[in-house]
């Protein structure tokens, strides 16, 4: 028998008001598209492109690193029973980095709210 977890009537995980949100647990992949530019017009082609998506627990250090191909736009953070593992109730925080083709590091979010309940 599997129970569903709900937050704010949402089954978990939930993205809503810039919070990623999800019940200690679960299993699940999440996206985050890219939208690049370099110097004011869009980057089309994200081939060799990677992002780095760093989870922090304010009080305790780094919890866990993503490391994603952005060739088809958008990275994939894949939660698996290993990395959910790591997650234990409270609030934390993630931020995005993206390489470039030519090892360039630009960090285009910063401290991005996640809740796991």
């Amino acid at each position: 028998m599997t129970q569903d977890c709900y937050i704010n009537n949402t089954v978990s995980p939930a993205f809503s008001n810039g919070v990623l949100s999800w019940c200690e647990g679960d299993v699940f992949a999440f996206y985050i598209r890219a939208r690049l530019s370099s110097a004011g017009a869009p980057i089309d082609d994200l081939t060799g492109y990677t992002a780095e998506v760093r989870f922090s627990h304010p009080a305790g250090g780094v919890v866990h690193t993503f490391a994603c191909d952005l060739s088809d736009g958008r990275a994939r953070l894949d939660f698996t029973s290993a990395v959910t593992a790591k997650f234990c109730p409270g609030r934390y925080v993630y931020d995005v980095t993206v390489i470039g083709t030519d090892g360039a590091r630009s960090t285009v979010a910063s401290d991005c709210p996640a809740v796991v309940r």
